[in-house]
């Protein structure tokens, strides 16, 4: 295949990095694993259309996959372009957000809590 054509998939591993993402990503890992509250925290990243979104966001998951299991913080990653209207958008996130808990021992218990 000529390489350069290729299609517009993005890429997860930093090794592949032709646009100079993988040090900001491992970057932003680290620092995700250095803050300590109990209050949840929000990160997006903007960009116009095709500028490598989600390959730099794919990035920073590969290298939070890599910190000891203790300092890797818990994501919940979540795109509400999926959904429409308010009732499913949130329906989805509740179960998305247990779900995501349910994968920690410590949230098990809330996770697996009959909420119907």
């Amino acid at each position: 295949m000529n390489e350069a054509l290729s299609a517009d998939t993005p890429l997860t591993d930093p090794k592949d990095d032709r646009l100079g993402f993988a040090p900001f990503a491992e970057n932003l890992a680290k620092a995700f694993s250095k803050i300590e509250t109990d209050e949840c925290l929000v990160f997006s990243l903007f960009g116009p259309w095709g500028s490598g979104k989600t390959t730099c966001m794919n990035f920073v998951r590969y290298y939070i996959d890599q910190l000891p299991q203790d300092k890797k913080p818990i994501i919940l990653e979540f795109n509400p372009w999926w959904f429409s209207g308010s009732g499913e958008l949130l329906r989805q996130f509740l179960g998305e957000l247990l779900s995501t808990l349910g994968k920690k021992e410590e949230f098990k218990k809330v996770a697996n809590l009959d909420y119907s």
